[in-house]
């Protein structure tokens, strides 16, 4: 397995097939154009490759002094449980020593983060909404914001 930095050789068409392979929606479900967009605006993308074959995508976004965030760490299913999302996770942790970093996870997940040294904050809550769902907020509160 070959860990790369960067977007090296990465196309929105693999990381869809990652996607729909691991059950995150359906081929059909992403436009690889915007999927394109949001791999170029990512600040930080690390992969796992097989053969050339990508088997593992994590990306981050971060300040590179107070924080880290993860938006998301994705290993095929046929790779799951061979130590794919540890070196995902050390790349990112060599790359960002010094910064906090914050996950959002599913329960099911949570154990994996905490080998990191990662623990479930009570004082934390994730919050999250999709686009449709902000705007909807955003206009019932008296529509979009104007710039001063």
């Amino acid at each position: 397995m070959q860990i790369v930095s960067g977007r090296a050789r990465l196309t929105a068409e693999e990381v869809i097939d990652l996607y729909d392979a691991s059950g995150w929606g359906r081929r059909s479900d992403y436009l690889p154009e915007s999927i394109g967009k949001a791999l170029a605006n990512t600040q930080i993308l690390i992969q796992a490759r097989l053969n050339h074959r990508l088997i593992g995508l994590l990306r981050a976004f971060s300040d590179g002094v107070l924080t880290t965030h993860l938006s998301e760490i994705l290993v095929h299913p046929a790779f799951r449980g061979q130590g794919v999302g540890t070196a995902l996770m050390r790349a990112l942790l060599s790359q960002h020593p010094i910064t906090a970093l914050y996950v959002d996870s599913f329960p099911e997940n949570q154990r994996f983060f905490e080998k990191f040294g990662l623990r479930r904050r009570d004082l934390l809550r994730s919050m999250s909404a999709s686009g449709y769902e902000w705007k909807e907020a955003l206009s019932s509160i008296g529509g979009p914001l104007k710039a001063p």
